[in-house]
Parts: structure tokens; sequence; C-alpha cells
């Protein structure tokens, strides 16, 4: 998203025609998962299909109604916080831009996503975490510990930050560099899991696993190209939006089967196909083709 927003005509033209597209897709999860309102968190040995539809429907209305702010900041769903944090994140990078401050964005971006890793990533059982909560909390009565900005927006930001970053250097390396970034990135994070375990999905391994694997598809512009996975990629929001549809109605033979090995690779494949096919579906509808397609 970084990348586009440099390769546009203007920040803003470009940031505008990005967050309206966002801003519809997100609604339209917002509702779909409102009207699919079962838990997330339910009980292994439980399923979607021991509960009343009527009930959880109510339950949810009432929850959001008086937690207004967290439909605003997840949708009703764990996963959509990707949404609202990614327009956030437009949002900041083109006010820097607009303002002629594109010197600080990256600093600024990375200092976030250091207190990310701090307080809600890897490394969040860190004393260091501790020390800076209890400074902040005793100057200024504000705990940023597992704060909304930190645990969604600082990540956001930051990689919008880095796609705009790269598009503004114009980087390009080798494919065997670019390789070995990723492979160098995949080790760091093999490393972070037998050390640290826990959420690793920003930490420093995947940033420069996912940075290598990137500078790859630059110096492979060909790359996959009229392929079957390029053309699944433009559902990816799609997917994205409706995956957790699919894990919940899968659950009862996630429990069932959990115990076998071979389980746990046919699971998510499982997950990504139907989802894959409910993106394509939604996007044989004109009105909402636009919420299933990237």
């Amino acid at each position: 998203m970084g990348k586009k927003i440099h390769n546009g005509l203007s920040p803003i033209g470009t940031a505008s025609h990005y967050l309206a597209k966002l801003l519809k897709i997100w609604f339209f999860w917002v509702i779909f998962y409102l009207l699919f309102p079962f838990p997330t968190n339910l009980p292994d040995n439980i399923s979607i299909m021991d509960i009343n539809y009527m009930d959880a429907l109510s339950a949810k209305l009432n929850f959001f109604i008086q937690n207004p702010t967290l439909l605003l900041i997840d949708g009703g769903a764990g996963h959509l916080w990707f949404f609202p944090s990614l327009i956030i994140a437009l949002l900041a990078v083109i006010a820097l831009l607009n303002l002629n401050m594109s010197n600080i964005i990256m600093p600024i971006s990375c200092i976030g996503y250091g207190l990310n890793l701090i307080f809600a990533g890897a490394y969040s059982e860190a004393s260091l975490a501790e020390t800076i909560n209890n400074f902040s909390m005793s100057n200024f009565n504000i705990s940023i510990s597992h704060s909304v900005v930190i645990d969604y927006y600082c990540v956001s930001i930051f990689f919008v930050s880095l796609g705009w970053w790269f598009s503004t250097k114009e980087i390009t390396l080798k494919p065997r560099y670019s390789l070995l970034i990723a492979g160098i990135g995949l080790a760091v994070y093999l490393l972070e899991f037998c050390l640290l375990g826990g959420d690793l999905s920003h930490s420093p391994g995947v940033v420069a696993y996912s940075v290598g694997l990137t500078l790859y598809a630059i110096s492979r512009p060909d790359l996959g190209k009229d392929s079957l996975i390029a053309k699944w990629g433009r559902y990816s929001l799609g997917v994205y939006g409706g995956h957790l549809l699919f894990c919940q109605l899968l659950s009862p033979v996630d429990y069932a089967l959990t115990s076998v090995f071979v389980w746990h690779i046919v699971f998510p494949i499982s997950v990504y196909f139907l989802s894959l096919l409910l993106a394509m579906l939604l996007a044989t509808n004109k009105w909402l083709r636009n919420m299933s397609m990237s």
C-alpha cells in the first residue's frame, strides 16, 4: 500500500481512492460478522451449531451498543482490526507527506514498531516494557501497555511506511541477495520461536523475511505472471475478510482431529480455499465485487 502511494499521481489522490475502497470493504465485513454473531473464542468442545442464533445476535448487538469503540477498532470480529489500522496508517503517511515531513516518516514508524515489539509483540514480556509503562504511568498517568495504538496502529504504520520507503529509494537487488535476506529472516524467526515463543507475527525475523521476499518479487517482475497464484491474489482481501467464518464452521472438525498431525496441514488449506471460493462468489455480483477483490 505504501508503494502505491508513492507511485500514484498524487499522494492525496491515490490515498483517497484506496481509503474509499477500504472503508467500503471494512463496512461490508463489519455487517457480515454482525449477521454472523458467533463468538470467536469458543471452547474447543463447543461449536457454533450449539449456539442459538438469535441469542448470539442479541448478545453481540447489546455488547457493541455498550462498547461502540470496539466496533470501530476490530469491527466485531478480531481479525477486522486490519482494515481500520490500514486506514489510519494511510492517513498518517499522507498527512506527513502533505506537511513536507517525509524525512521523519521512517524514524517515527520505526519507533512505533519498537514500542509494539516491547508492549504487544514477541518481546512483550521484557522487563523494559514494565519500566517504560511505569514511567508513563507515574509521569503522565497513561498506560501504554497493550493499547490499541501500540497493538494495531504502530504495526500498520510501520509496514505502510516501509512500502513507501522502498518505492522512494527504488531499491533493487539481485534475486540471490533478496533470497539471502529472506533466509536470514527465516533463521531469525526460528531462533525467536525457540527462545521466545508467543506472538511472533510481527517480529524482526518476520520483517526481514517479508522484506527479502518483497525485494525478490521486485527483482522478478514477471514472476508468476498469468499463473493461478497471481489470479487468486486478486481475492486476498476477500480471503482475509471471510476466513474467520470457515475457521468457526470447521471448529468441530478441528476439535475432533486436533491430535492428527496431517489435519494441521489440511485445516489451513481448507480454510483458504473455502475463503477463496466465497471471495470468488462475491466477485460475481457487481455490487459486491469490490468487497472481495484487491
